[in-house]
């Protein structure tokens, strides 16, 4: 189906570039094998400082389009808390995902 395929396109252009990650981190390795084409699974990875930076592993609920979704969502809403609004605190993170 071509939606799917291209639902999955968008999906893995907001997954982190390999060139990012290894820019930051010395030794890294990453395993993304979603269940469905398009997966609630996903990572987000950001640079705050030079030797300080957020990764983040996520599981959203459901697989399929609806865990897509959602994996779009908490993206989003990870870079309005982390990158925009400049909160790094876990705890603090966690709520305002919760809350959007």
């Amino acid at each position: 189906n071509k939606s799917i395929q291209y639902a999955y396109q968008i999906q893995q252009i907001i997954l982190p570039k390999k060139d990012k990650l290894n820019g930051f981190f010395k030794e890294h390795f990453s395993l993304y094998i979603p269940k469905d084409i398009v997966s609630g699974d996903f990572y987000w990875f950001t640079v705050i400082e030079e030797r300080k930076a957020v990764f983040v592993l996520a599981d959203c609920t459901g697989h399929g389009v609806p865990g897509a979704f959602m994996s779009m969502i908490g993206n989003t809403l990870l870079h309005e808390i982390i990158k925009s609004k400049n909160i790094h605190n876990p705890a603090d993170v966690l709520a305002l995902l919760h809350q959007g």
